[in-house]
């Protein structure tokens, strides 16, 4: 094994690069998180749009490219599974009913369609990612980053039910607001969870933290 000192540094910094394009992407998908949250029912068009274009290429993939029956149904029903989502009480939804369930079975047995086929073909890696991103995660990624979890909504609100009035102000200090996306919940989550760790660190190196950039809730 090459014990180099130079082999350390590389390793060293191949982390540091990986840990920046994390820290890159997360920011990003905060942003967009934030943007689609203020235009939900532009998204939710956006949506239908994206369903039904995954739909017709499905059929184009069928008619045209000949790929196997069992990944294009499955596609489409996994479509067809995505668009009850889009209610009159989207984004809001309840993640234990039965449609948000069979939603993530469809993809599931969706993604594990299209892997059994590739597994048998000679394409790259490239190709089958860049492949399952437009046909397979891209409605569900849009989906992720719009929907918000029907426990957290306050009454009143639509889809609103009435066992969320007692639980409303305790999860409006956790989740950032009544009206937080669930990625958005999940990242106020982890930063109520390491602020105290990164200004304890700060204060070690004799940082001093302000509340200039403090988050603002809605």
């Amino acid at each position: 094994m090459d014990l180099r000192f130079s082999t350390l540094l590389v390793y060293v910094s191949a982390y540091a690069l990986v840990a920046c394009l994390a820290v890159c992407i997360a920011t990003g998908v905060y942003y967009v998180a934030e943007v689609i949250e203020e235009n939900t029912q532009k998204v939710k068009k956006l949506l239908r749009y994206c369903i039904l274009a995954t739909a017709g290429a499905h059929a184009v993939l069928l008619v045209w490219d000949r790929q196997p029956l069992t990944c294009v149904l499955s596609g489409l029903l996994a479509q067809g599974a995505y668009y009850q989502l889009l209610t009159k009480n989207f984004p809001y939804i309840s993640f234990t009913s039965p449609t948000t369930l069979f939603s993530g079975a469809a993809l599931f047995v969706n993604q594990l369609a299209w892997y059994l086929h590739f597994s048998d073909t000679y394409e790259t890696i490239e190709y089958i990612v860049c492949f399952c991103l437009a046909v397979v995660w891209l409605v569900p990624l849009v989906l992720l980053l719009s929907v918000a979890s029907q426990d957290g909504v306050l009454p009143g609100a639509p889809g609103a039910g009435p066992s969320t009035a007692g639980r409303a102000n305790a999860q409006d200090a956790l989740y950032g607001g009544p009206k937080r996306g669930f990625l958005l919940q999940v990242f106020y989550i982890v930063q109520a969870h390491t602020t105290p760790y990164i200004k304890l660190f700060a204060s070690y190196l004799g940082i001093k933290l302000g509340r200039k950039g403090a988050r603002r809730d809605i």
